[in-house]
């Protein structure tokens, strides 16, 4: 059991690894090994430290940290997915800010499942990087990331953050653009919106920004969520599409781009076009968007460069103990593009015949 000494954190000063050691009633060189991830792994007396260590709020002393450990001039970065126009160029703005920064990155993907997300974090750790950036990361590695912090790793995410993961966000701020297109969606007659993502998604700011501007117009707004590994699957796409028939009818459905080609598959199984049937508006740009037919709407991933510049740079900033750490960084706005796919609200909405596909 973690003995129940006084919190560093009540007591008004930051927590010292003595605390730790005291709290969780082991030595201070026994401490030190485990915050400073050294053989003894996640065992029961690892975890007992790993435990004192969060309630204190323990915090390494990053400059110090690293006078006693030589750097490996090396970035991890994981990706939930790596696919997409924006992957591309947020790798373009992360390699460029790290060459000019001295450092290397080591990239790793997790193909949409998070217990592989939460494996490799493990694996980077043990390969010494000096610090981590998570592409949109699940919440399900709420412990892993903890640990991290502990040992000392900074951890960045980019573009989103679930609420319960307690690191840095560099991301963009899509608020004039969401308000734009919920604008021009309301000119055209649409009374119903859709937004289609995972729980990463859902959770983020850009739900909180559809919410605020559809009730200016007094439109209804509806959320249907896909699982984080079934982002872009054909099947789970249309099955969380079916439950718009439950609800009011949806006219416009706006998602991740990712989950572009599986709705458009959808609406064309059941009969129904774009935007005659349904108007549809990607989060993340990219050249496939332009070449289909019609042209898909897009929130733009131009940000996506400057994104991945200012991911590097504040988390080297971070590593060198020359700036603190805030908790989100706006990098940019994004900017709406309206393109053929949305048009007038239809009669009616995307209510029926996705049954259908299900039941084939």
């Amino acid at each position: 059991m973690v003995s129940p000494t006084r919190s560093g954190r009540s007591s008004g000063r930051t927590s010292t690894l003595r605390d730790v050691a005291e709290r969780a009633d082991v030595s201070v060189s026994t401490a030190s090994r485990v915050l400073s991830g050294r053989k003894m792994g996640r065992s029961r007396l690892a975890e007992k430290v790993l435990a004192a260590a969060s309630e204190l709020d323990y915090r390494p002393n990053l400059a110090a940290r690293h006078l006693r450990v030589a750097r490996s001039s090396t970035l991890g970065v994981v990706f939930s997915r790596l696919d997409g126009q924006s992957v591309s160029d947020l790798l373009h703005g992360l390699d460029s800010e790290a060459r000019n920064r001295g450092y290397s990155l080591i990239l790793a993907d997790a193909g949409g499942d998070p217990a592989r997300f939460a494996v490799l974090l493990g694996q980077l750790e043990k390969q010494q990087v000096d610090g981590l950036i998570l592409y949109r990361p699940p919440a399900s590695i709420e412990a892993e990331v903890n640990h991290l912090r502990v040992v000392g790793i900074p951890v960045f995410a980019v573009y989103q953050r679930p609420p319960n993961l307690d690191i840095p966000l560099v991301t963009y701020r899509p608020t004039r653009s969401i308000g734009a297109a919920v604008d021009r969606l309301a000119e055209l007659g649409h009374r119903s919106i859709g937004y289609l993502g995972s729980d990463s998604d859902i959770g983020d700011f850009r739900t909180r920004l559809l919410t605020e501007a559809t009730a200016e117009h007094g439109m209804t707004f509806s959320v249907l969520r896909v699982e984080e590994y079934e982002v872009g699957d054909f099947t789970a796409v249309s099955t969380a599409l079916s439950r718009f028939r439950d609800e009011t009818a949806v006219t416009a459905l706006l998602t991740q781009h990712h989950n572009i080609p599986s709705v458009l598959g959808a609406v064309h199984e059941v009969g129904q076009r774009i935007p005659e049937d349904l108007s549809l508006i990607s989060f993340g740009d990219g050249p496939w968007l332009l070449a289909n037919r019609p042209q898909i709407s897009a929130f733009s991933s131009r940000a996506a460069i400057n994104i991945g510049l200012a991911t590097v740079q504040r988390l080297v900033e971070v590593i060198d103990g020359t700036t603190p750490v805030d908790h989100t960084y706006e990098a940019t706005e994004a900017i709406w593009i309206e393109r053929d796919s949305v048009g007038p609200a239809p009669a009616r909405g995307l209510l029926r015949g996705f049954g259908r596909i299900l039941n084939r």
